[in-house]
């Protein structure tokens, strides 16, 4: 009479079943591995990504507010008008004479 035990071991199923684990583990931890090592890729290609992005935009806006500054400065010393304006008060009607054509010029330019 044979035993039980013999008969498990004996098993066409027991021994591909025992065949397919044997080959089926070691694949699955390397896909374990190579799948932590891609994450651990992505992220950091994903952090780089992102502070090249932050570096990006805070070198445009500083250029932005440099050139806002530029252009302010240019604007409120440098302007011819504004000049005329503080040294000779008794020109006033003209300049506003002046603001008002130059106005309906840009009004008529406009409506176009």
């Amino acid at each position: 009479m044979v035993s039980k035990r013999t008969t498990w071991r004996n098993s066409i199923f027991n021994r591909l079943l025992f065949v397919f684990l044997l080959i089926m583990i070691p694949m699955y931890t390397v896909g374990i591995i190579i799948y932590g090592l891609g994450l651990d890729s992505i992220r950091h290609e994903y952090t780089n990504s992102i502070q090249t992005s932050m570096d990006n935009f805070l070198n445009s806006f500083d250029e932005d507010m440099q050139r806002t500054q530029m252009l302010l400065f240019e604007t409120v010393v440098n302007e011819n008008e504004l000049m005329q304006l503080s040294a000779a008060p008794e020109d006033l009607p003209q300049i506003a004479e002046f603001h008002r054509k130059r106005q309906e010029t840009y009004n008529l330019l406009s409506s176009f």
